[in-house]
């Protein structure tokens, strides 16, 4: 259902469609669902779900990977200047020339590598917040469905309270009810 009551995809009473997308759907077309009953634990296991089906957690391996190897290259880098620097054999003026050129060589990896970490980390929480809004979502689609049959519950009772009240007041004025065809209280 939609917030204005009507059924998710209905015709509205204008008679234009209007389709909605929910969490639960998507969460259905991702083959996403829970087992258990208690609530805690649906969440657990939808987000579970969620982050796997969305990749999530292979996008975090991504960017581990990505700042790893950028860590690598910069003890590379690092090693290879301080190997420049402890030669005795070369004048400041090679030694900085040397320097420069190792490094601007290393720049346009390690940059490379920087963003290749950024986007992957940026995927990462985006995925994260995808999971999340799917798994809420999901779970208050559950929430408002059993609020909506205690709702129905409570109205039955209701109902039912007020009918054998009726009856009991008829009762008292001894007069026969007819409750179906043929049967009298």
């Amino acid at each position: 259902m939609d917030a204005s009551g009507n059924p998710t995809g209905s015709t509205t009473d204008t008679g234009n469609s209007t389709p909605q997308i929910d969490a639960q759907s998507i969460m259905k077309a991702y083959g996403i669902s829970s087992t258990s009953s208690n609530p805690a634990q649906q969440f657990i296991e939808l987000y579970s779900q969620a982050l796997e089906k969305l990749g999530v957690l292979d996008i975090k391996k991504k960017a581990e990977e990505f700042q790893k190897q950028y860590n690598e290259l910069q003890d590379e880098l690092g090693g290879k200047i301080a190997d420049i620097n402890e030669d005795p054999w070369l004048s400041e003026g090679v030694r900085v020339s040397r320097i420069q050129k190792l490094q601007a060589r290393y720049e346009t990896r390690l940059n490379t590598l920087s963003n290749k970490q950024k986007l992957a980390e940026s995927l990462y929480e985006q995925g994260v917040s995808q999971a999340q809004y799917l798994t809420t979502g999901a779970v208050g689609f559950v929430e408002k469905q059993q609020q909506l049959q205690v709702e129905a519950v409570n109205k039955a009772i209701d109902t039912a309270e007020k009918q054998a009240e009726a009856i009991a007041a008829l009762k008292k004025e001894s007069k026969p009810i007819e409750v179906s065809p043929g049967a009298t209280l």
